[in-house]
């Protein structure tokens, strides 16, 4: 578990990529669509296939979100949520 402060509306836009292939990484669907618990289909305003409500201040159009999270996660968040043993600060 990870808990950070989202500052920005680019980083907002990585995590948030980052949830939606964490099952896809995870190898539990072929795609984040394809995920039943995923808020993935909201996003990219096809509501009426999963009737998951999302509350984000930053939604870029449905199109143009399917096209990020196409792209994959950076190195970068790989590699930052990739690490196992990071200490937390309270």
């Amino acid at each position: 578990f990870k808990s950070l402060l989202i500052t920005s509306e680019k980083y907002l836009l990585n995590v948030s990529r980052y949830i939606h292939l964490n099952p896809v990484n995870a190898g539990l669907a072929p795609s984040p669509d394809h995920y039943l618990w995923s808020s993935y289909c909201d996003f990219i305003g096809n509501p009426a296939y999963r009737d998951i409500l999302t509350d984000m201040p930053v939604k870029p159009s449905p199109d143009v979100y399917a096209a990020f999270v196409s792209e994959g996660n950076s190195i970068f968040i790989k590699d930052f949520y990739g690490k196992q043993h990071i200490k937390g600060k309270l």
